[in-house]
């Protein structure tokens, strides 16, 4: 292991009011995991806040936008008979959530192992 990891078995606790805003912090570390902690809480701090933000895409200027092929692609499958009705139906659904996750970004923006990694938040997603 490099000089430089770090490693601490740490418990830490984040609790947020509902519009986002920190209510409280906990955690378990000893004086000896001090130093550990520094580094590890705001890590954690900023991720429970934008779980996304590793996988984000990198702004692209020009480029047809993600909502646009989505609904191309849905659009294609339904005319060319892929899917019977409910298929059609049900699959609208889980891409509007995907939508919702995503946003609006540039389809050359995004890469295969991002989407793969935001398949969790996709099927854990539940409008508000």
């Amino acid at each position: 292991m490099p000089a430089d990891t770090l490693r601490t078995d740490l418990v830490v606790r984040l609790d947020f009011e509902q519009d986002g805003t920190l209510k409280s912090l906990i955690t378990d570390a000893q004086a000896d995991e001090a130093e550990a902690a520094k580094h590890i809480v705001p890590a954690l701090l900023k991720a429970a806040r934008d779980p996304l933000a590793p996988f984000s895409a990198k702004p692209a200027k020009n480029g047809p936008r993600l909502f646009a092929e989505i609904d191309k692609w849905l659009e294609e499958q339904i005319r060319g008979g892929a899917w019977i009705a409910q298929s059609a139906l049900d699959f609208k659904g889980d891409f509007e959530q995907f939508k919702a996750i995503l946003g609006d970004i540039p389809v050359a923006a995004i890469n295969h192992e991002s989407l793969n990694r935001c398949g969790t938040p996709c099927c854990d997603y539940r409008p508000t």
